[in-house]
Formats: C-alpha cells, structure tokens, sequence
C-alpha cells in the first residue's frame, strides 16, 4: 500500500515537471512567434510608409545631393581661383627703365630709395648689357635677330624690376619714382615705369570672378538646404501622422 502511494507520488511529480516543462516550451514559442510578428509588422509598416513617401525621400535626397555638390564645387573653384591669383602675383612686377649715362652710384642710391618703401617686398637691378645678353639667349633660336644683335650698337636700358605686397597698390612707389628728382632726372624718356599691366587686369577679373562665385555658391547652398530642409519636415510629419 505504502509503495502504491509512493508510486502515485512519483508518477503526480513527474507529470507536473512535464507540464510546468511544456509550459515553458509554449511560452517561448508564443514569445518567438510575437517577436516575429512584431517584426513583420515593423517591415511591413516601413516599407508601406516608404513606398507611400517615396518621391519625397527621393526628393530629399536629391536636393541634399545638389546641395553638398554646390558647397563643395564652390570651395574647390575659390581654392583654384586663389592659387591661379597668387601664381599670377609672384610673377608680377612693375618695371622702371632708366635712360643711358647713369652713374652706379646713383643706381645704388634708387635702388635703395626704392628697396625701403613699406609696399616693396623685392627690386632688382638689370643692367644695358644683361639685358642685351638676355634678350639675345631668349631669342638663340632666330637667326635675323641674332645678326641684328651682331650688328647694332647695345640700345638696351637698364631697368629696376620691383616686386610689390599687393600689385594693385602702386600709389607709394609711383609718388616716389614722379617725385624724387634724383629718379625723375634718371627715368627714359621713350618708356614709362609700368605701374600696371594686363596681368594685373587679370588678377583684378579672377579677384571678381572668385568674389561673384563664392556669392552664388553661398545663395544656391542656402536656397537648396531650405528647399530640402522642407522636404524632409515634410517627410516626418507625414510619417507621424
């Protein structure tokens, strides 16, 4: 009898284990499949959402492509623009020819006059014969020119090359060369200092250009990230309600 109730007690634990057992197993069933479903119904909602706001996803990024591709094309053509400048500008210089007859000395004395003005960053000096010699390399090539070099006396200059801080302003250099009389008495007749040159036209027009650019790079970024910044609100508040 004792061992019959023993066996019942037995055989009560066991199916309770397997019951408790199988609850568990449905119960994590029941949790996978609603992790399932629950994904499924996230999916599902996006890409319905997606495919419903599709021209404005597409819009907006369109408009935020255009956008970063102006700002970026603007920085790339002003960083270009200001290289090409500043090349330009290393080889620019106002050039003051002087006539036949001066002295060393008095060379020394306008090379210095004009070395110390704040707005020269460099001057150099080239003489009649430097010039000549030059002119004559530069030309190696040409018979008739080298034959007239042969047979023509030196009609060459010398010629003070000056290098300025900022080539469109020459006000100081050109007060001192049309005011000294020291350089006044000493230019050549037949060739005025060039205070200005179509080099320094250029710079002026890339200087424009550079200026015009970055102000319509700024306009049309600031336009497009306007346009797409409604777009996506727009794309938001349409998804949330």
């Amino acid at each position: 009898m004792r061992e019959e109730k023993l066996r019942h007690h037995k055989s009560s634990q066991a199916q309770q284990g397997r019951k408790k057992q199988n609850s568990k197993v449905i119960m994590q069933q029941k949790q996978r499949r609603r992790k399932t479903l629950t994904l499924w119904r996230i999916t599902k909602y996006g890409a319905n959402s997606f495919i419903r706001n599709a021209w404005l996803s597409v819009a907006a990024t369109a408009v935020m492509t255009v956008t970063l591709v102006i700002i970026f094309g603007s920085l790339l053509a002003r960083s270009i623009l200001m290289d090409t400048v500043d090349d330009i500008k290393n080889k620019v210089d106002m050039s003051i020819y002087l006539k036949k007859g001066v002295s060393n000395s008095d060379i020394e004395k306008m090379k210095k006059l004009i070395g110390d003005l704040k707005t020269v960053t460099n001057i150099t000096y080239t003489s009649p014969q430097e010039a000549r010699d030059k002119f004559a390399r530069k030309n190696s090539a040409d018979a008739d020119i080298r034959k007239a070099l042969i047979e023509s006396n030196n009609e060459f200059f010398g010629i003070f090359n000056v290098k300025l801080v900022d080539i469109s302003d020459s006000t100081e250099l050109k007060n001192l060369v049309e005011n000294n009389k020291l350089i006044k008495s000493s230019l050549d007749p037949d060739h005025p200092p060039t205070y200005a040159s179509d080099r320094n036209e250029v710079i002026k027009n890339i200087s424009n250009t550079i200026n015009f650019a970055e102000k319509v790079g700024i306009l049309a970024g600031s336009i497009f990230v306007i346009i797409a910044s409604l777009i996506i609100f727009n794309t938001i508040r349409m998804a949330i309600f």
